[in-house]
């Protein structure tokens, strides 16, 4: 185990990787943390615990500073660094990605049958069966104090640099919540169906699909405003909110929304549901609103491509000037659509690159420590390290 810092001071190696981690770190971008002298501590401190074990494998979370650290160091000496985590859809499986990225590593090769994967699509397209970590916990009282105290102890401890010190964190809420009352102050609660409808799903943030996965976007105002550039006469884009709302829903945005037309705020209180089958083409960064439009042949534009939304039926731009041509292919109804043995294709191929399992927070999810779920992660780790 690696010593907190406690003020020691590190040469700074200027590795390369040294500069991307710290420009996508939490504590940095939201909680306003200005020291970077751990990440110089961390980076020399795992580099000489990685030598001295050499694995031949690591397992962690593209999440975190010295998770990203790690996984580049391993990137250099040529050591699998695989992050186990959810594959959204179909639920109650995992994948491995490699690295810091969404590209599947091995998998179960599991086909279901014509019937499963027909019912698998249908609850999937009647928004019945949400990812596993949509799934919202219910935590007494009790848990949640219990957890709070689990976390103040390691920052009193001494971790200082993935914690935020306890008056910065209730600070911050406030302004988030204090945010979003803003947001609702202004956001509407239905679709001018006049128009034609582009929708933005809001990532959460801090969060590994927006800061890590869909890098190159994270800063979503900017996004935002890019893609409301590129919209014509009687375009209208709604920006929808996370449901789990956070650090994404700032000053800047609203203002953004208050002094852009085509722009509008969709209320917090309006879910997917109210709205899926109304709009007519959604636009996202890396989010699972794909893999249920693809299934729904619905017609969407992805901004980082990857196994998910790399269909023949969704959109991916590498430049936001694509988007009145494709608004104009979706205006003709000249969209490519999938047939429903195309679907039944498409949804094994997510099936075929993960694993029977659910990987997730203890505190939210209870369920994953059953034997059950624990043997059929071991399978799963134990197919990957065989």
């Amino acid at each position: 185990m690696l010593k907190y810092p406690r003020g020691r001071k590190m040469e700074r190696h200027r590795n390369d990787y040294i500069k991307k981690v710290i420009s996508i770190d939490r504590q940095l971008r939201f909680f306003d943390k200005t020291s970077t002298e751990h990440f110089y501590y961390y980076d020399v401190k795992i580099c000489e615990a990685i030598d001295k074990i050499r694995p031949d494998i690591v397992f962690g979370e593209p999440t975190a500073f010295h998770h990203l650290i790690t996984l580049e160091i391993c990137r250099q000496r040529d050591i699998l660094y695989l992050f186990p985590g959810s594959c959204r859809y179909p639920i109650n499986r995992f994948a491995f990605y490699k690295y810091d990225s969404l590209e599947p590593y091995m998998g179960s090769m599991e086909l279901m049958d014509k019937a499963t994967a027909v019912k698998t699509i249908e609850q999937i397209v009647s928004r019945k069966s949400p990812p596993n970590y949509m799934v919202l916990p219910k935590i007494s009282y009790k848990d949640k104090i219990a957890d709070k105290a689990k976390v103040l102890r390691g920052f009193l401890e001494g971790e200082r640099n993935n914690t935020p010190p306890p008056l910065i964190k209730v600070k911050k809420n406030k302004l988030n919540k204090l945010n979003l009352e803003k947001w609702d102050e202004i956001g509407i609660k239905e679709l001018d169906t006049s128009k034609f409808i582009m929708v933005f799903p809001l990532h959460m943030q801090p969060e590994s699909s927006i800061d890590v996965w869909g890098r190159k976007y994270s800063d979503q105002n900017h996004t935002i405003k890019e893609i409301a550039k590129q919209l014509g006469a009687g375009e209208i884009l709604y920006i929808k909110p996370n449901p789990k709302s956070s650090f994404e829903i700032n000053e800047e945005l609203i203002d953004l929304v208050r002094k852009t037309n085509n722009i509008k705020a969709l209320h917090s209180t309006i879910g997917m549901n109210a709205i899926f089958n109304s709009v007519d083409l959604f636009i996202n960064v890396v989010g699972t609103i794909a893999i249920e439009c693809v299934l729904a042949n619905k017609p969407i534009i992805s901004l980082v491509k990857t196994y998910f939304n790399d269909t023949e039926n969704s959109f991916n731009i590498s430049s936001f000037d694509e988007i009145p041509e494709i608004v104009k292919t979706v205006q003709n109804k000249n969209h490519r659509k999938y047939s429903n043995e195309e679907k039944i294709d498409y949804i094994n191929r997510l099936n075929a690159v993960s694993y029977k399992g659910v990987i997730a927070d203890t505190f939210l999810n209870k369920n994953c420590v059953e034997k059950s779920n624990i043997d059929n992660l071991h399978e799963a780790f134990l197919h990957v390290i065989q």
